[in-house]
């Protein structure tokens, strides 16, 4: 019956609570804890931030929502999952805050195809008037041909990068977020093509533009595709600061992670070999012991190991305590002999008077000894001298 009380609590999810207490061996002293999440990827995980004064120690401890283990620094899981963090906190401006993702974009994209099938139209009548070859004609169809099926296509990315996006602020997944800066890179390339594309158009448009004196072939506005091309290129250097920016924090987020887990693990030794070196009467393990809690406080973690490594060892090899050092309870001085001489002294004493006077006077009553007083001896105090010793470790 108890195993069978055993197994749901072993499938049941760990609270937002719980995952605190399972971060909390990783903090410092006067450092706050914060739990937010659970962040998805393959699975959900909590995920602790740490403060100190309110200030963020750029490090984030993982823990799995299902079974509350820890997610280990150098795990490529941590590292999906701190980019996510990090994502959700900083990329609004580099990655997400991008008009590629931007649904009036895309609206803009698809009204293009009108405005092209315009410039083809007249393009045609140019070509029945014979203002213009059908060679001419034949260049400018294909260059609108194309940059209508970019536009759609681009069209159409922007609007998936849109709902991905949105889908990712809904709920922060690992997935969602590689499977966005992968279209953000494939749509970055076809923003950079149909840019190109758009540019050369113009270009080729307004110089036929100025060899003809056709009232109707008016040259185009450049400014909006230059405006375009330029947006696009500080979407690339954005990208490209972004990773950069990212790299660098998960690393220091994973290094500072390594850094709290050794020092956990020292603590746990430390505390250890309190146990043991506190029950041993040996000065030398003492010694080391206290050693290597200055080397922990001082954030000597692999030093400190090597001096609790040395305690327990001391410790080990040292003879089992016994009750202290050995008392001698020496017993109270024996002054009978002094009572009993006194007790003649004075028994003669009365004889001499009693035949001196020679009269009926009373005989002086016999002195009572004196009782004996309660032995006694130094008592042990409740804690050995190694624990008292131990206590001011």
């Amino acid at each position: 019956m108890a195993l069978l009380l055993l197994l749901p609590l072993a499938a049941a999810e760990i609270s937002q609570q719980e995952a605190g207490i399972a971060c909390n061996p990783y903090s410092l002293e006067s450092e706050t804890i914060q739990v937010s999440g659970p962040i998805s990827c393959e699975g959900e995980y909590w995920v602790c931030d740490f403060y100190y004064y309110g200030n963020n120690q750029n490090v984030m401890v993982t823990v799995s929502k299902s079974d509350g283990s820890v997610v280990p620094a150098r795990s490529d899981m941590y590292t999906d999952l701190a980019s996510t963090r990090y994502a959700s906190e900083h990329g609004t401006s580099y990655i997400f805050g991008t008009f590629l993702s931007d649904d009036s974009f895309a609206i803009e994209l698809n009204g293009m195809n009108a405005t092209l099938q315009n410039y083809q139209n007249l393009l045609k009548s140019l070509k029945d008037d014979n203002t213009i070859t059908a060679a001419q004609f034949s260049d400018f169809k294909g260059r609108i041909t194309d940059l209508k099926g970019l536009a759609s296509e681009l069209a159409s990315e922007v609007y998936t990068l849109s709902n991905e996006s949105a889908e990712f602020w809904d709920a922060p997944d690992c997935v969602k977020l590689i499977d966005y800066m992968d279209g953000l890179n494939g749509t970055q390339t076809l923003a950079e093509n149909f840019s190109a594309s758009w540019n050369m158009f113009i270009t080729r448009y307004n110089g036929l533009s100025a060899e003809l004196e056709d009232a109707r072939v008016v040259a185009i506005n450049p400014s909006d595709a230059q405006i375009m091309a330029q947006g696009i290129a500080s979407i690339a250097a954005s990208i490209t600061i972004y990773k950069e920016e990212e790299t660098m924090s998960v690393s220091r987020s994973a290094d500072n992670f390594v850094a709290r887990v050794d020092r956990k693990e020292t603590k746990d030794k430390l505390e250890e070999a309190y146990n043991i070196v506190k029950n041993v009467n040996n000065a030398d393990a003492t010694e080391k012991y206290n050693q290597a809690s200055t080397a922990f406080s001082k954030g000597e973690y692999s030093n400190a190991r090597g001096l609790i490594n040395e305690a327990v060892a001391l410790a080990r090899a040292a003879p089992p305590e016994d009750d202290g050092p050995d008392v001698i309870i020496e017993s109270p001085p024996d002054y009978s002999g002094y009572f009993i001489a006194i007790g003649a002294l004075l028994a003669l004493i009365v004889v001499m008077v009693f035949y001196k006077k020679k009269t009926g006077e009373e005989e002086t009553p016999k002195r009572s000894k004196p009782e004996k007083k309660e032995s006694w001896a130094w008592s042990k105090g409740k804690e050995s001298s190694m624990e008292r010793k131990a206590s001011k470790l």
